[in-house]
């Protein structure tokens, strides 16, 4: 702490905080709101809304007038939030003493953030850039038992040398053009934020997730709380339903070096484990037993005694129970049992109080090969989300599935802007296969791309030049992908002709006269009972600004409109933003 010093008109406020039952000092994420600007004890980081990390103690000094200041240790402590008048030339010494409402650890789960970065792009906004010791007081300050460092800063290596008494593990990230973004924890592979920059297609956006499952193989985990909870939840949905074994986890992809950063942890995932070692929580990942959230909100859920994660027989007239705790800081506003996508039992708990158990009883019959999970949603819209517990009939029905994706763009393979449009096309089909592909103009067929032979590679890096893929080739294929060079305005469809009918995109428009650089953006996937489909479309720079910035990369921020629909056993869900669609989209 540094000395203090004679205080004109300002007020210096010193703060202590403090484990109300140990009376030991705790690390604390710190919020002030005050009239004008602040000097804080931790003023080379400071994040946006003067929001800092102390390691027990602290001080700021500001104007006088009303002075708010908030302090949190994750979310197994009850924040502290107090108002004082600050007075000019006085010091003001305040005791927080933080109240832990629930001990998660000690009932065997442990919670993470599974992807952030200390440096990312060497953009900063801080005075000091963050280092080693300041990221494990971040990540202690929230509350994380761990969390995980995906390979921003030097080599792996080196990086593990610099955490040699730190909760924060080194990996490194995946990121792979048109196909979307992977973390590694350990042996598992986690499709992260799966929304990305919907609707923009690369690799910030999960792509190649929805291909793989329809081709019957996946990764072990996808971020579910993430960019975007409601859109991913229902992403999550649609490939548990295609036969997917996929864990539920969360992250931030916060990055410490940037002011504006949210928090470290402000979406988790509690995994259960009979001790705690990093070690032990992938193995829990693996088996599935974990739930994520975006606050206090923490549900326990078995069927018949059996964990998330687990599998039972369906068996014709037993009922099966499931049973459902949740613990709760605030009150909650719903708790929902959902199966194979859709909400079947919604309860409205009429309770007053506030951090509290809640124990739920739901009894019913099973008969098909299926799976159950459980949200809850509190007062304040945060919620949590179980992994599923599965039902499997060991007579298995096959089903033929399905996924589609157009993207027209003027994006490299490393997402920076070219003037050039092309069509990406990728299909993959689940037991059947690919009989013909073509590509149509304005209702009338253009292209009928050949089926037998490969031409050209997706590159790692730089522009996309024209080729064609298929997997198997000239045999029964059941993988198609292509890159297609458009020079005409129009409007453009994909027809693929498979052993299970007719797959059609909507007609999109590739519009010449457009002066800037944009994406449009259509995918559909699904079986006989479920289905998604997403669109969307997104500007970014001028196309006579391209060249100018070499380091400019293509986010497509400038305005963007997408919208998601899913449909599971008839059951519509549908999400929305930015304009209307129908000036980039028609019907055939």
């Amino acid at each position: 702490m540094k000395q203090k010093r004679k205080l004109k008109n300002k007020c210096r406020i010193v703060g202590h905080i403090l484990d109300a039952q140990t009376k030991k000092k705790i690390p604390a994420r710190v919020t002030v709101k005050a009239e004008g600007e602040i000097k804080t004890s931790e003023d080379s980081r400071i994040y946006e809304g003067n929001r800092f990390y102390a390691k027990g103690k602290f001080w700021i000094e500001c104007s006088p007038g009303k002075t708010e200041i908030e302090i949190s240790h994750g979310f197994d402590y009850i924040p502290i939030k107090k108002t004082i008048r600050a007075i000019a030339g006085k010091t003001i010494v305040l005791r927080f003493l933080l109240k832990k409402w629930i001990d998660m650890k000690a009932l065997g789960w442990f919670c993470g953030d599974i992807h952030l970065h200390i440096h990312h792009n060497g953009i900063s906004g801080l005075k000091k850039p963050p280092d080693p010791e300041f990221a494990t007081l971040v990540c202690r300050a929230e509350g994380l038992d761990y969390a995980v460092e995906q390979g921003s800063i030097d080599s792996v290596q080196s990086s593990r040398d610099k955490f040699p008494h730190s909760i924060i593990q080194i990996s490194e990230e995946e990121q792979y053009p048109l196909n979307g973004h992977y973390l590694k924890l350990k042996d598992v592979r986690v499709v992260t934020h799966p929304f990305g920059c919907i609707p923009a297609f690369h690799w910030m956006t999960a792509i190649k997730v929805y291909f793989d499952v329809v081709l019957g193989r996946y990764p072990q985990a996808l971020d579910v709380f993430c960019y975007n909870k409601d859109a991913e939840q229902l992403i999550y949905f649609t490939l548990l339903n295609l036969g997917a074994r996929i864990s539920a986890t969360a992250s931030t992809d916060a990055c410490l070096e940037r002011r504006e950063m949210g928090p470290v942890g402000r979406q988790r995932v509690y995994t259960h484990t009979s001790k705690f070692s990093y070690e032990e929580i992938i193995e829990g990942l693996k088996k599935g037993r974990n739930f994520v959230t975006d606050g206090p909100v923490f549900p326990i859920f078995t069927i018949d005694g059996a964990m998330a994660g687990e599998t039972l027989i369906p068996e014709s007239g037993r009922v099966h129970t499931a049973k459902i705790q949740i613990f709760a800081l605030n009150r909650i506003k719903r708790v929902e049992i959902i199966r194979n996508g859709n909400v079947i039992k919604e309860f409205k708990p009429l309770v007053k109080q506030k951090h509290y158990t809640l124990r739920l009883k739901y009894e019913f019959r099973e008969r098909n090969s299926c799976w159950y999970a459980v949200r809850a949603v509190d007062e304040q819209g945060r919620s949590a989300l179980t992994n599923p517990v599965y039902f499997e009939n060991p007579v298995r029905e096959e089903k033929f599935k399905y996924c589609l994706m157009c993207c027209l763009g003027n994006f490299t393979s490393d997402l920076h802007l070219e003037k050039k449009f092309n069509l990406h096309i990728a299909c993959a089909i689940g037991n059947g296969i690919i009989k013909k592909v073509f590509l149509f103009k304005d209702g009338i067929p253009r292209q009928e791309f050949p089926l037998s032979v490969n031409t050209g590679a997706k590159p790692a890096r730089g522009s996309f030049n024209p080729y064609l893929f298929t997997h198997p080739a000239g045999f029964n294929p059941v993988y198609f992908e292509a890159c297609y060079p458009l020079e005409n305005p129009g409007y453009y469809h994909v027809q693929i002709e498979t052993s299970g009918g007719t797959l059609l995109s909507q007609p999109f428009l590739y519009d010449t006269s457009v002066p800037n650089s944009y994406q449009i953006t259509y995918l559909r996937t699904g079986d006989s009972t479920t289905s998604l489909e997403i669109r969307g479309w997104c500007e970014d720079i001028p196309l006579s600004e391209i060249g100018r910035n070499p380091d400019h990369i293509c986010w497509f921020n400038k305005d963007r409109a997408w919208e998601i629909r899913a449909n599971f056993s008839g059951v519509e869900h549908k999400l929305q933003q930015g304009t209307d669609l129908s000036a980039f989209f028609t019907e055939l």
